[in-house]
């Protein structure tokens, strides 16, 4: 039973299940590398944010800054930066 509520775990953190159980735990403790995007996508989406007001309070344009601003929220709100090679 404690091993298939790892492999769940793994499987919902986008890590993969195979391996000794003494792999798996220890996987479990690292990010995945869906975790890993995830927080790299979140990281340029707060440095577009601050650009954003910068542009904005000086007067400049903001549209390209806007529409990526739009693509990486699309990104995060949809959860589709699973990892590619399962």
């Amino acid at each position: 039973m404690e091993a298939q509520r790892l492999s769940t775990e793994l499987l919902i953190r986008g890590h993969t299940t195979y391996g000794s159980y003494h792999q798996r735990f220890m996987r479990l403790r690292m990010p995945s590398p869906y975790e890993i995007n995830r927080r790299n996508l979140r990281r340029s989406l707060d440095f577009l944010l601050d650009r954003y007001m910068n542009l904005f309070i000086s007067g400049g344009d903001t549209r390209y800054v806007r529409s990526e601003i739009l693509a990486h929220h699309r990104i995060l709100k949809t959860d589709s930066v699973l990892p590619r090679n399962r």
